[in-house]
């Protein structure tokens, strides 16, 4: 242990989110697949382009975040945690899982069976991530409680909020 955290083999919190983060991925481009932001063409439009823009930034975001959460420093660790546990419950569970189902309801007639794979996927390894990150946390918190650092977590938001 260094710092008070583990410096074994990678938990739980890590595979769960990555597999959020796939389901994910997988929604979004199932959703640029079927035409939800435009027409595929030679020519992308301004807002396609501002949507590629935020999206990219958004799953920049997250890969930071895994790699704040794996980090030896309690500071960068919390705020990577709870960075992962605003994309596990807010993008991949609400947005593309829950958002996902409410419209597009199974079955989804726009994408296939694969629409309806990408909605549930993201429900379950959503929560699965959210309820996996939430423990890694409170494991952080019951040996520094007084690190938690709410700002670094929430500024994915505008993000999510921009690209919706």
């Amino acid at each position: 242990m260094r710092n008070g955290l583990s410096s074994g083999p990678p938990s739980f919190w890590l595979w769960s989110g990555g597999v959020a983060l796939a389901f994910s991925l997988t929604h979004l481009l199932l959703d640029f697949q079927v035409g939800l932001f435009g027409q595929l063409s030679e020519r992308v439009s301004l807002v396609q382009a501002a949507l590629i823009l935020f999206v990219s930034l958004l799953y920049a975001w997250w890969g930071v975040a895994f790699a704040r959460a794996g980090s030896d420093g309690v500071r960068g660790r919390v705020a990577g945690l709870a960075s992962l546990l605003v994309f596990a419950f807010i993008w991949s569970f609400l947005a593309n899982g829950i958002g996902g189902v409410i419209s597009c309801p199974p079955p989804c007639e726009g994408a296939g069976p694969y629409g309806d794979i990408a909605h549930f996927g993201n429900i379950l390894f959503g929560s699965i991530a959210t309820y996996a990150t939430w423990w890694a946390m409170k494991g952080v918190w019951e040996q520094q409680a007084d690190v938690l650092l709410w700002r670094p977590a929430l500024s994915p938001l505008w993000q999510l909020l921009l690209s919706r």
